[in-house]
């Protein structure tokens, strides 16, 4: 849990500097572990964190870089915090 915030952070911090190809590949690669995360949460908090991924996943696809880092700040983080 702890190295997914931790990931969080780095690509906060990277999306604000430049998103690059390595900031994107970082921001997929934690979607994935948090996709991984689902089977311990309830079914309420399973569908509260599909519809985030796809909304993270849509900006992204939009090159929404900003909020990119505003759904893993105040979406992801407090979700994964009480996990």
């Amino acid at each position: 849990m702890e190295s997914i915030i931790n990931n969080i952070g780095q690509i906060q911090e990277e999306i604000f500097r430049s998103c690059s190809f390595e900031c994107i590949q970082k921001i997929i690669e934690t979607a994935e572990d948090i996709q991984s995360l689902l089977s311990k949460l309830n079914i309420e908090k399973q569908s509260y964190l599909v519809e985030l991924l796809r909304h993270l996943m849509m900006a992204l696809d939009n090159k929404d870089y900003l909020l990119v880092a505003d759904i893993l700040e105040y979406e992801f983080k407090p979700l994964l915090i009480t996990v």
